[in-house]
């Protein structure tokens, strides 16, 4: 019948993560205010895309198994 994903967890799993990092680089947008902010925002981010990125390859190349 309905079978679960095999990687659902792993999805899951870095969707949290993206989630924990996005807030992260509002918070430090808002709330940090040292000289090199704009570097850490950018790193933050960067690293949250790289994250969602992943989730997404192993959605696409998963889906149809």
């Amino acid at each position: 019948m309905n079978q679960r994903p095999r990687y659902l967890k792993l999805r899951n799993v870095l969707n949290i993560v993206f989630m924990l990092l996005a807030v992260a680089t509002v918070l430090v947008f808002f709330f940090y205010k040292e000289d090199n902010r704009q570097f850490v925002i950018f790193t933050i981010g960067s690293i949250a895309v790289m994250v969602k990125l992943a989730e997404v390859m192993i959605r696409i190349t998963y889906r149809n198994r």
